[in-house]
């Protein structure tokens, strides 16, 4: 996350963190919630962390489909795909019709 930030020549608007909400890093909110962030006007989700084997945690499940479900595009870098998983992939064509 911290190299997207920093790096990126797309402004991050907010940042998901459970554990920080009301935050700023850099003078970006931090948020506790996909729904916290929409304000922001994000456009993509970013999985800016690497997780021990590259999977995505089962906690984080409802964070991807609320991130589909508001319409953002996700990038992540791991290594299981959302393209893999039939549940997301119904909801994100559901959402784009």
């Amino acid at each position: 996350m911290r190299g997207v930030v920093d790096y990126s020549p797309h402004p991050t608007v907010a940042i998901l963190d459970s554990q920080r909400p009301g935050e700023t890093h850099k003078g970006i909110p931090v948020v506790g919630t996909v729904a916290e962030a929409l304000p922001y006007e994000p456009t993509t989700a970013l999985v800016g962390v690497a997780t021990q084997g590259g999977r995505f945690p089962p906690a984080w499940r409802d964070l991807l489909k609320d991130s589909i479900a508001a319409g953002l595009d996700v990038d992540s870098g791991l290594h299981e795909f959302i393209s893999d998983d039939p549940e997301l992939v119904e909801l994100g064509t559901s959402r784009a019709v």
